[in-house]
């Protein structure tokens, strides 16, 4: 797994979680210099299975697409927060997420892509639409294999990529942008083979 960051604006800290066996429970440490009002983003999938997530009270979720890889992201404002966040999949498989800890942005938008068919084909999240200059955009792919890398889609810096052995695989990007329509942004998936999702947020300064 690699993890990078420190150049992202409004880019604070993260904390990654992968199980190293089957279970219904992911639990994440909270990221470090977590202060009131910051943006907390939880993304998370699974190595299979069409099931649902649940999660921590307070989390706003965003996305639970209920088909494998079973991609997650939910968003929150932190609050005095304290303890570990214990987010819980209907069924026991491979979980891995991550909760990303933004200042001075909040939560504006997203679009998803399901690829449900495996492969190297090229996942294609959908563009979104910013509202204000200065935005910043987070891509996030999921695999249900492990030893799955994502390319870095064009414009983008990588935020995080978890391709080790265990499953499942998850790579996250990020840029900044203007308002208006972002496009679409591509990544490949390479090593392995198994159902891949993308997704696009959009953080809008306060």
């Amino acid at each position: 797994m690699a993890m990078s960051g420190g150049s992202v604006a409004g880019y604070v800290s993260q904390s990654f979680q992968q199980n190293t066996g089957n279970s219904t429970s992911l639990i994440i440490t909270p990221p470090d210099l977590i202060t009131n009002g910051n943006e907390l983003i939880s993304i998370m999938g699974s190595s299979g299975g069409d099931n649902t997530w649940t999660g921590d009270t307070g989390w706003t979720e965003r996305v639970d697409e209920g088909a494998q890889p079973n991609l997650r992201v939910a968003t929150k404002v932190a609050s005095s927060e304290s303890g570990d966040y214990t987010f819980t999949y209907a069924q026991s498989r491979g979980l891995a997420g991550v909760i990303l800890n933004f200042k001075g942005f909040s939560y504006e938008t997203i679009g998803i892509v399901h690829n449900n068919g495996g492969g190297d084909a090229d996942v294609v999240a959908p563009t979104i639409t910013a509202a204000s200059d200065g935005s910043i955009l987070l891509a996030f792919f999921v695999d249900t294999t492990d030893t799955r890398a994502f390319s870095t889609p064009s414009g983008m810096t990588n935020i995080l990529s978890d391709d080790d052995a265990d499953s499942p695989s998850i790579s996250v990007f990020q840029e900044t942008v203007g308002s208006g329509a972002t496009g679409t942004r591509t990544s490949t998936p390479s090593g392995g083979g198994g159902d891949s999702s993308g997704v696009l947020l959009l953080l809008t300064p306060d």
